[in-house]
């Protein structure tokens, strides 16, 4: 538990590397209780990380990495801290920015969002994001529909049809030195697709003319 905090502290998820460090500690009182309550002496080194496990594998994005923690470390510290998706939003630019105060047209991926939501296939994602990783400008600049959020109202959703993906991007409209971003994203079958046009009919901002 030791070890995976000090991995998610490198990742810069700091909420969940807290969690886990009430949980290791309420293991060690635990211990400490035990031992004494059954006449036994307790060794602080038996909660430490020893220099095995330090050197033992650990995992990066599902990526196994041989060798010390800093390895690891220096593997995060590797992705940028933004990774360019597309540069235009495409055919939906004049819906969006007459829906929307725009002030930039360009979309990315932020370090953070991608650590914490995108790349370790949280929320059901599925792999989703590596599946269509190669086509995302794609998905951006031609969609087949964009809906607006349901909760928040700086918020749209990207539907492609023929990879089979939706697409959360919070859109710009602060500062023009400042990229629109991907929240998240999840596959999208085809019969998903048939459920949102019902059920969101009315927050259809766009729809891509056959």
């Amino acid at each position: 538990m030791k070890t995976e905090e000090k991995q998610l502290r490198a990742c810069g998820m700091e909420k969940e590397a807290k969690e886990l460090r009430k949980k290791w500690r309420t293991l060690t009182k635990d211990y400490q209780i035990y031992s004494v309550e059954n006449d036994r002496a307790y060794y602080p080194y038996r909660c430490t990380i020893d220099r095995v496990e330090k050197t033992e594998n650990v995992t990066v994005f599902d990526n196994p990495i041989v060798g010390d923690i800093s390895q690891a470390v220096n593997k995060i510290k590797e992705i940028p801290q933004h990774i360019s998706i597309a540069n235009t939003l495409g055919k939906a630019s004049a819906v969006l920015m007459e829906r929307f105060d725009v002030k930039s047209e360009s979309v990315i991926i932020t370090d953070r969002q991608y650590k914490e939501h995108i790349a370790k296939g949280a929320n059901n994602h599925d792999d989703i994001f590596d599946k269509i990783k190669n086509h995302l400008s794609n998905i951006i600049e031609d969609p087949d529909y964009i809906f607006q959020d349901n909760q928040r109202e700086d918020t749209v959703i990207f539907i492609s049809k023929k990879y089979q993906a939706q697409i959360v991007i919070k859109i710009n409209t602060k500062d023009s030195t400042l990229s629109n971003t991907i929240i998240t994203m999840f596959g999208c079958s085809d019969k998903k697709i048939r459920q949102i046009l019902r059920n969101k009919s009315d927050k259809l901002l766009y729809k891509k003319e056959k």
